[in-house]
C-alpha cells in the first residue's frame, strides 16, 4: 500500500497536470486564431458502415456500452462544445445581418411613388 507521502505527491502531480491543461485551454480560447479555426470533436469516429442488407442482426443493450470519460476529457469536450456553439451563433448572426442588409438595400432601390 502506498504511503501517505506518495499519495500526496501523486495528487499534486495530477493537480499540476489539470492546471496546465486548463491554462492551455484558456490560452487557446483567448487566441485570435481560435475563432478562425474549425472546431472538431475529440470523440473517436465510428467505424464505416458496411452493407449487410442480406443478413439479419439483433443487438442487445449490453453491446452498446461506452467507455467512461475522464474528467480531463470532459473539460476538453465542454470547451470544444462551447467553441462550436459560439461559432454557430456567430454564423447565424452574420447570416441574419446579411439578410437584413440585403432587404434594406432592395427597399431603398424601389421607386417611391406618392399618390396625391
Amino acid at each position: 500500500m502506498p504511503s501517505l507521502r506518495a499519495k500526496i505527491m501523486k495528487l499534486e502531480q495530477t493537480v499540476d497536470k489539470i492546471e496546465k491543461q486548463n491554462q492551455t485551454i484558456t490560452d487557446i480560447s483567448q487566441s485570435p486564431v481560435c475563432s478562425s479555426l474549425p472546431v472538431t470533436s475529440q470523440l473517436s469516429s465510428p467505424p464505416p458502415i458496411e452493407d449487410h442488407s442480406d443478413k439479419k442482426y439483433s443487438v442487445s443493450v449490453n453491446q452498446l456500452k461506452t467507455e467512461p470519460i475522464s474528467p480531463e476529457n470532459k473539460v476538453v469536450d465542454e470547451f470544444v462544445n462551447s467553441m462550436y456553439k459560439e461559432q454557430v451563433s456567430k454564423e447565424i448572426r452574420s447570416f441574419e445581418l446579411k439578410t437584413y442588409l440585403q432587404r434594406n438595400q432592395k427597399k431603398s432601390m424601389l421607386p417611391n411613388y406618392h399618390m396625391t
